[in-house]
């Protein structure tokens, strides 16, 4: 699956939560498509920066340059989600 794709699959799985139409509509006091998408990208990043924050411990180890490079790598698609995410309906 490339980053794009992923990144609209995030989006769509919280449209539901977040649109007083579908779902409970827990987050959304509006009707807007914009504020729902706004919304649905904001839930979206927050998943993202927390599964990139799973592999934190590569920074825990303090090794320098090799360490961020294998952060990096580790990373590498979910970076490539969450640029995507951002880019999406500006």
């Amino acid at each position: 699956m490339k980053a794009e794709e992923k990144a609209k699959e995030f989006i769509e799985k919280f449209k539901d939560k977040v649109n007083p139409y579908m779902g409970s509509g827990m987050l959304s006091n509006t009707h807007s498509d914009s504020a729902i998408l706004w919304q649905s990208k904001k839930c979206a990043l927050i998943c993202v920066n927390e599964m990139i924050k799973q592999n934190d411990k590569y920074y825990l180890l303090n090794g320098g340059s090799l360490v961020t490079e294998i952060y990096k790598k580790e990373n590498a698609f979910l970076f490539e989600v969450k640029q995507e995410i951002e880019k999406l309906n500006k």
